[in-house]
């Protein structure tokens, strides 16, 4: 999928390029994550927004005492 940007440029929404850092800020905010974790799991899994969010539902966990989610990177969060 194409998306053209302010700016006129087509961009490809289908891949997450991660040398771009309008893509990174893009793809980061979208699926609620760092920067730094977007590029730690396309590294991994692979660019496609399909594998990023596989890894993201994996990661996933429900906190009973916050009631919030977040995401497992290194082990729980500190207490």
């Amino acid at each position: 999928m194409l998306s053209v940007d302010f700016c006129g440029t087509q961009r490809d929404r289908s891949r997450i390029n991660l040398n771009a850092n309008d893509d990174r800020r893009f793809w980061s905010k979208r699926f609620g994550i760092t920067s730094e974790q977007l590029v730690e799991i396309v590294l991994s899994a692979g660019n496609s927004p399909d594998d990023v969010q596989r890894v993201l539902r994996q990661r996933h966990v429900f906190d009973l005492r916050t009631s919030r989610y977040w995401i497992s990177w290194k082990g729980r969060p500190d207490s």
